[in-house]
């Protein structure tokens, strides 16, 4: 992935010697919180990528992240 250029400077989970899973996992809950308290809604994605371009077509991939505008 970071051959690739497929991560970001605000990638910080799964990076070796980089400390941050724990921040974004609280700026995710804050985020919930925030909505609930609100009464907002609040879209979650979570996408397994352990061998996710082996078992689903990488086009597949693409096709809905640009469908739901995903930004880049």
């Amino acid at each position: 992935m970071l051959t690739n250029r497929f991560t970001s400077h605000t990638q910080k989970g799964f990076k070796a010697n980089t400390p941050g899973c724990l921040e974004h996992s609280f700026a995710m809950f804050e985020a919930l919180l925030d909505a609930k308290h609100n009464q907002r809604e609040i879209v979650v994605s979570w996408l397994d990528l352990c061998n996710a371009y082996g078992s689903v077509k990488h086009n597949l991939v693409q096709f809905a992240l640009q469908w739901y505008h995903v930004p880049r």
